[in-house]
C-alpha cells in the first residue's frame, strides 16, 4: 500500500516530461547571435566581469546590478575552463582565458546554459506552490488529485512561457531573479501552512539571494512581511503574539541582509563607486532609455506586453485562478500574501520611463500559478457534473480547449528558436566587411561590430575609457571631438587592454578603425565632421533606428519628447532612403536573424540644406 502523501510513479513521469520539454524549449537557439557576443548587449557586462574575475580580481568595479550573478557566471566559467583543459581542447587556464577575448562564443553557451538550468528549475518550484496553494481550498486535502493537477499545469504554462523562454537563452538577470521569487514565494507559502520558523528565515535568505541578483527582488520582503504578520499564533496575550511577530520580522530582515551582502560584497567594500553608480542608474531609469521611452500609460503597455509574450489563454486563466483563489476562505490569505510581490514589481516597472519587456520576467512564476489553478478550478467543475456521459464529454471538451493553446504556446517558442538559430545580421555585416571594405579603413557605427581592430583604435578607445573615469572622479579633461571619440560600449577596462596586447602578437588579416558614436550623435552635424576625419563608412542597425521610426512618442505631439524625435526620425529617414546606402541586411527577406543592418558609403553623402539641429533626447 502507498503510504499517505507518496508520489505516484505516473506523476513523476508527467513531470519528467514538462521538465523535458521545458529544457528543449530553452536549448533550442542558445547559441543564437554567436560568434557575434554582442547580440544581447548587456550579456558583455556581466561576461567581461565574470571573466576579470577568473583572472583574480573580484571586485565588479560596476554596480548598476548587484553581483551574485557575476559569481555565479564566473564559477561556472572556471569549471568549464577546468574542465576544457583536462580534455585537451586549451593548453591552459590561461589560455582559456585569453580565447574569451579573441573568440568568446564557447564562453557564452557556458554561461547563457547557466542561465537556461536556473530557468528549468524554476518549473518544479512553480509546481509546488500551485500544488500547496490547491490543497488550501481542495475539500479533500492532500489525497484529492486537483492539486496535483494544478501543480503539472503551472509547470506546463511557466516551462512554455514565451518570454521565459526567450529570456531563458541570455546572460541576463531577470530569469535567475524570478528563480529566487520562486522559491522564497514558496518558503512564504511554507510557512503559512506550517508555521515553521525556519520556512520564513529560509525564504528571507532566498529574498537577499534574489536582491543581489537585481535590486527589486528587495520587494520579496513584502510578501517576507505579510505572511509574518498574518500568520495566526497561539500565544495567549496579544503582547507576547506582537512580541513574536516583531523578533521574527527583525531576523528575517537580518537573514535576507545578510544573503544580500553575501552575494554582492564589494556594495559595502566599495561603497563610494556603488552608491554613484546607483544614483545613476536611478536616474537613468526615471529619466528614461533613448528610444525605450514609454509614450503612453506605463501600466497599460506592460499589461499590453504581457498578453501579448504570455497569450491570452494564459492571462485569462491567471485572472480566472486568482478569483477562484480569493474567494475561497481557505486560500484567500496565503493568495494574497504571495501576490504582494508581483503586484509591486509590476507597479515599480510601470513607473519607470525606460521600457523593457524582460522586466516582466520575475512575475511569470506567480502569473503560472494563478493560471494553473484556473484551469484547475474550470476542470474541477466540469467533474461536478452528475451524468456520467456528460461529465465525460465536458472533460473531454475542456482538456482539448486547454491543450490547444499550451500547445500553440510551444510552437510560437519553436518557431522564435528556430528563426533565432539563423546567422545573424551583425556577424554577416563583419564578414561582408571584412571581405569588401580596404584594410584600415575607418568606419563609423550605432552599435559594437566584433571587427578585427587596430592598435590605434584600441588605444584610443582605451584613452576615452581613462577619459571618463578621470571625470567621474571629478579631475578635469578637456572635450574631444565627436569625430574623435572611440567610445567602447560596456566593455571592461581589462577587456581593452587585453585585446590591445592581443592585437599586435596573434590577429592577423585585415583591421579597421571603428567609432562606436552615441545615439544623439547621428545627425547632419556628424557626418561632415566624420567625412573630413577621414571616416568612409557608417553602419547603422535596426535596434536604434527601429526604435525612433517605430517610437509611439512621434504620435503624440504633445509629449515633451515629440520635437527631438521627429527631427532624429527624419533624419533616419533621409539617410535610408539616400544613395548612400550600399548594402542592406534584413531578416525578413531572409538574410539572417537579428536587428536590420544598414551599411552607408558617407562619400555618397549629400548634407542638405541647414535645419534646426537635432535635439539631444538621451539623458
Amino acid at each position: 500500500m502507498r503510504p499517505k502523501g507518496a508520489v505516484r510513479p505516473s506523476l513523476w513521469l508527467v513531470l519528467f516530461l514538462v521538465l523535458t520539454i521545458a529544457a528543449t524549449l530553452r536549448v533550442v537557439a542558445l547559441d543564437f547571435g554567436l560568434p557575434y557576443p554582442l547580440a544581447v548587449i548587456d550579456e558583455s557586462i556581466i561576461m567581461d566581469r565574470a571573466m576579470q574575475m577568473n583572472q583574480g580580481d573580484l571586485n565588479p568595479h560596476y554596480f548598476a546590478f548587484p553581483t551574485l550573478y557575476f559569481y555565479l557566471v564566473a564559477f561556472a566559467l572556471r569549471i568549464a575552463g577546468i574542465v576544457f583543459v583536462m580534455l585537451g581542447s586549451f593548453e591552459s587556464f590561461e589560455s582559456w582565458v585569453e580565447a574569451y577575448y579573441l573568440s568568446p562564443g564557447l564562453h557564452m553557451l557556458v554561461a547563457r546554459g547557466l542561465t537556461a538550468i536556473l530557468g528549468v528549475l524554476a518549473v518544479p518550484l512553480v509546481y509546488c506552490i500551485s500544488r500547496d496553494l490547491m490543497r488550501l481550498r481542495s475539500d479533500r486535502g492532500q489525497d484529492g488529485p486537483w492539486p496535483r493537477v494544478a501543480g503539472v499545469a503551472s509547470a506546463v504554462v511557466l516551462g512554455c512561457n514565451l518570454l521565459h523562454v526567450d529570456c531563458s537563452r541570455t546572460v541576463l538577470l531577470d530569469v535567475p531573479l524570478s528563480l529566487f521569487a520562486a522559491l522564497a514565494l514558496y518558503l512564504v507559502l511554507r510557512y503559512l501552512t506550517t508555521g515553521r520558523v525556519s520556512s520564513i528565515l529560509l525564504s528571507a535568505l532566498a529574498a537577499g539571494l534574489g536582491t543581489s541578483v537585481k535590486y527589486y527582488g528587495a520587494l520579496l520582503c513584502l510578501p517576507i512581511a505579510a505572511a509574518v504578520f498574518l500568520k495566526p499564533r497561539a500565544e495567549p496575550s496579544l503582547r507576547q503574539a506582537w512580541t513574536r511577530k516583531a523578533r521574527l520580522l527583525l531576523g528575517s530582515a537580518g537573514c535576507m541582509v545578510a544573503a544580500f551582502l553575501i552575494g554582492s560584497p564589494y556594495i559595502v567594500l566599495d561603497f563610494k563607486t556603488f552608491s554613484r553608480e546607483f544614483i545613476q542608474l536611478c536616474t537613468h531609469m526615471a529619466g528614461g532609455h533613448a528610444g525605450q521611452e514609454v509614450a503612453r500609460n506605463g501600466y497599460l503597455v506592460y499589461a499590453s506586453l504581457l498578453e501579448d509574450w504570455s497569450g491570452t489563454f494564459a492571462c485569462a486563466a491567471a485572472a480566472a485562478g486568482l478569483i477562484a483563489l480569493c474567494c475561497h476562505p481557505r486560500s484567500v490569505r496565503a493568495t494574497l500574501v504571495l501576490a504582494t510581490f508581483p503586484v509591486a514589481q509590476f507597479l515599480l516597472i510601470s513607473g519607470f520611463r525606460a521600457q523593457f519587456d524582460r522586466y516582466l520576467v520575475p512575475l511569470l512564476p506567480m502569473i503560472a500559478v494563478a493560471a494553473g489553478s484556473g484551469v484547475t478550478v474550470a476542470l474541477s467543475t466540469l467533474a461536478r457534473i452528475r451524468a456520467p456521459s456528460l461529465r465525460i464529454a465536458s472533460l473531454v471538451a475542456g482538456a482539448v480547449v486547454i491543450a490547444i493553446p499550451l500547445f500553440l504556446e510551444i510552437d510560437r517558442c519553436l518557431v522564435r528558436g528556430l528563426q533565432r538559430s539563423r546567422p545573424d545580421t551583425r556577424v554577416l555585416v563583419n564578414d561582408w566587411l571584412c571581405a569588401n571594405i580596404e584594410s584600415g579603413a575607418r568606419i563609423a557605427t550605432d552599435i559594437w561590430l566584433e571587427l578585427p581592430l587596430t592598435v590605434d583604435c584600441l588605444s584610443s578607445m582605451l584613452e576615452e575609457m581613462n577619459t571618463a573615469s578621470a571625470l567621474a572622479r571629478g579631475e578635469e579633461r578637456p572635450p574631444r571631438p565627436a569625430s574623435e571619440r572611440r567610445a567602447c560600449g560596456s566593455l571592461t577596462r581589462k577587456h581593452l587592454e587585453t585585446r590591445l596586447e592581443l592585437a599586435a602578437t596573434v590577429m592577423e588579416g585585415p583591421a579597421f578603425d571603428m567609432a562606436l558614436l552615441l545615439p544623439n550623435q547621428f545627425s547632419e552635424k556628424i557626418l561632415p565632421a566624420l567625412k573630413a576625419s577621414g571616416f568612409r563608412f557608417l553602419v547603422l542597425s535596426g535596434n536604434r533606428f527601429r526604435r525612433i521610426l517605430d517610437n509611439p512618442i512621434l504620435e503624440h505631439p504633445e509629449l515633451e519628447d515629440h520635437k527631438g524625435y521627429a527631427m532624429w526620425a527624419d533624419f533616419y529617414r533621409r539617410l535610408l532612403s539616400s544613395d548612400c546606402v550600399m548594402k542592406r541586411f534584413e531578416p525578413a527577406a531572409g538574410e539572417g536573424s537579428g536587428p536590420n543592418v544598414v551599411i552607408c558609403n558617407l562619400d555618397h553623402w549629400q548634407s542638405p540644406e541647414p535645419s534646426q539641429p537635432v535635439v539631444d533626447i538621451t539623458r
